[in-house]
């Protein structure tokens, strides 16, 4: 993978001088492309199956949410 700072990019700026868009050569397009289609994207559900389920509360949450900010004043 080519690093970063290797793009060839043109920004391309409006009348104020503002930058509103960058171009760059297409095959290096198809490269950061692939290259971001390659990682992992989100989390893995396999990590998060010990914790599903439902849980028992012993309070009420908005009563206890309330009480929590009663403290504070």
């Amino acid at each position: 993978m080519m690093p970063l700072g290797s793009i060839h990019k043109q920004i391309m700026t409006d009348d104020k001088g503002q930058p509103v868009s960058v171009v760059i050569p297409y095959h290096e397009w198809l490269e950061l492309e692939r290259a971001v289609l390659s990682q992992a994207h989100g989390t893995d559900s396999s990590t998060l199956r010990p914790y599903a389920g439902a849980i028992l509360l012993s309070s009420d949450p908005v009563v206890y949410q309330r009480q929590l900010r009663d403290e504070w004043t």
